[in-house]
């Protein structure tokens, strides 16, 4: 019984792979997901989470997520995307501050957005290593932000 059911999954895992293979599905080989800790500024308490995931095809140059928890009730953040492009130590002056999604906190003060990157987006900087910042801005004030990190926009 044991050597039938392995044989019916490994079946389905190479038909699985064939499918993913056929439509073309995959992640990225040259940058793979990142989650990446905001730390609170100033009075801002709470914390949160940004999370960048890359695509490998020409539909999609990245997925971000956004996440607050125990922030300021009832707020709309700014999200925007610092970038250094060929510096990975943010030490020179930003290349661009790109917007992008809004979290707004519900009574509790945890909120969620998302926003998707297209090829046209980060047209320009393909085949680039950057350094980026993200920051979330409260009625124009920095609340929260990442430290530098390297992405690798192929």
């Amino acid at each position: 019984m044991l050597n039938a059911r392995s044989a019916i999954v490994a079946s389905l895992v190479s038909v699985l792979l064939g499918l993913a293979v056929v439509t073309g599905v995959g992640a990225d080989a040259t940058y793979h997901t990142s989650r990446y800790q905001l730390t609170a500024v100033g009075n801002e308490t709470g914390t949160g989470t940004v999370i960048n995931a890359h695509a490998n095809g020409p539909q999609v140059a990245a997925n971000e997520n956004y996440l607050l928890i125990g922030a300021e009730p009832n707020t709309a953040y700014q999200v925007q995307l610092v970038v250094y492009a060929g510096d990975t130590t943010c030490s020179s002056s930003p290349t661009v501050t790109v917007p992008s999604a809004i979290v707004e906190t519900n009574g509790a003060g945890n909120g969620h957005g998302d926003h998707r990157f297209t090829p046209a987006d980060v047209d320009g900087l393909h085949g680039s290593t950057v350094g980026i910042v993200w920051q979330f801005m409260r009625s124009g004030q920095l609340a929260y932000q990442t430290g530098c990190e390297t992405v690798i926009l192929d």
